[in-house]
């Protein structure tokens, strides 16, 4: 069953700026290092920024929680073996989805060089329903 969800879609622009101004010592504040290390990576690391940042700001919506949400730094949008994007999630926060009912989870992202979008799908289990999340 649906718990939630949420598209969000970001300009890239203010990512570039930041990416410009910011040492990665700053990015910290708002990225694991592993985030920062793979965006990085890239030779225009703005958009991989960005759609991090999407993919935390769509998790906050479809949990219908208010954009400052404190857990919501707890976390990492990561590549799953798959390579697919996925997220690992801090032991609190986990616990917060797990409280709510929600075993599963859905991420998809996308960017350009000017957009970025991420879409998250919250699922819940039915009672006794036993599967693992992600």
């Amino acid at each position: 069953m649906i718990m939630g969800s949420a598209t969000v879609v970001l300009d890239v622009a203010p990512f570039r700026e930041r990416l410009r101004r910011d040492a990665p010592e700053v990015l910290a504040e708002d990225y694991s290092k592993e985030e920062i290390a793979y965006c990085l990576a890239h030779r225009d690391g703005a958009p991989h920024l960005a759609v991090r940042h999407a993919a935390r700001q769509a998790l906050g919506r479809a949990m219908n929680v208010p954009a400052d949400f404190k857990l919501l730094d707890q976390v990492e949008v990561i590549r799953a073996e798959s390579g697919a994007p996925a997220f690992r999630f801090g032991e609190e926060l986990g616990a917060k989805l797990a409280g709510r009912g929600i075993r599963r989870w859905h991420l998809s992202l996308s960017h350009t060089r000017e957009l970025a979008v991420a879409m998250v799908i919250l699922e819940g289990g039915f009672p006794g329903d036993e599967e693992d999340a992600g």
